[in-house]
């Protein structure tokens, strides 16, 4: 068991902590890796801090971008750099269990029907310290053969988007259209990852993951930081009126274009509906205020 495993950082601002993630991340048991960190056009040390750590560890390879190309694009643009059997994408700021790709690969190597394995999480602060653990996103669907009810599965089960962080194969990976230019992009892979194979559940917290963002005062600015991030800049007043639209529509299109049959598709695409539009009320308000504010 010494597939290549491609670890991508989609960096952008994250001096404070990422010199943490980078060792959590060169101190893996499991040392067959190559490392990507691509970063998007950093106004602090980031880039620097990453050429320092590439310059001791020759399974670093560091990208740059010229300008803020938005997370989504560089996302996929870590994923276009990477060559291993295995990839996952990484957090600038998480922080990994030296035995978390390890343990990964190895149920993916027990489990061929399976295309992704994720870990139990707990949240940390700014000093490390634990202060909860990640609740929703305990995503198993081994043994369930039909890939309807996978995806059903995830819609109803999935909170926070902590499975888009786990070891996925990449031959699977490769045949989605990756990270879509829409609001919750990493939503939309995973049911086009849940319609492609199994999702394995490891129930032991060998991730990390940092809440920087909690001091957002509300939703509506918590969700405007979010829309910079992804997409570079905050979109106009036309296109934000379009986005809440076009999340919905990507999502529901998964469920039709892997139907079996035109009868199904309506079911599954109610089905979605109904799921969206209970988890994204709030999301859809604060862009609503936005719009209004801009």
């Amino acid at each position: 068991m010494n597939k290549l495993v491609s670890i991508a950082i989609p960096l952008r601002n994250e001096e404070r902590y990422l010199k943490r993630t980078l060792e959590s991340i060169c101190a893996q048991t499991y040392s067959n890796l190559q490392i990507i960190i691509a970063d998007n056009a950093s106004t602090d040390n980031s880039l620097q801090i990453a050429r320092d750590y590439a310059a001791q560890d020759s399974r670093i390879e560091v990208y740059a971008h010229n300008h803020n190309i938005g997370s989504l694009a560089n996302f996929n643009f870590v994923f276009k750099a990477s060559r291993g059997d295995y990839f996952c994408w990484a957090s600038g700021h998480d922080l990994m269990h030296p035995d978390c790709i390890a343990r990964c690969v190895g149920e993916l190597e027990n489990r061929k029907e399976a295309c992704l394995c994720h870990t139990a999480a707990l949240w940390i602060d700014e000093t490390d310290n634990v202060t909860g653990r990640v609740l929703e996103n305990q995503i198993d669907t081994r043994g369930t053969s039909d890939a309807q009810s996978r995806a059903i599965v995830l819609m109803y089960g999935l909170g926070y988007a902590n499975p888009i962080y786990g070891l996925i194969r990449r031959s699977v990976l490769a045949d989605t259209g990756l990270m879509l230019p829409v609001i919750g992009a990493d939503v939309v892979l995973l049911l086009e990852l849940a319609f492609r194979g199994e999702f394995i559940f490891v129930d032991e917290p060998l991730r990390l993951a940092r809440m920087t963002d909690s001091a957002c005062a509300t939703h509506q600015e918590y969700t405007r930081r979010y829309l910079i991030r992804c997409f570079g800049r905050l979109p106009d007043k036309k296109k934000l009126k379009k986005m809440y639209r076009e999340m919905i529509l990507a999502h529901l299109n998964v469920f039709w274009k892997h139907s079996p049959t035109r009868a199904a598709a309506l079911l599954n695409v109610l089905s979605a509906y109904h799921a969206l539009h209970i988890r994204h009320r709030i999301f859809r308000e604060s862009l609503a205020g936005i719009a209004k504010d801009t």
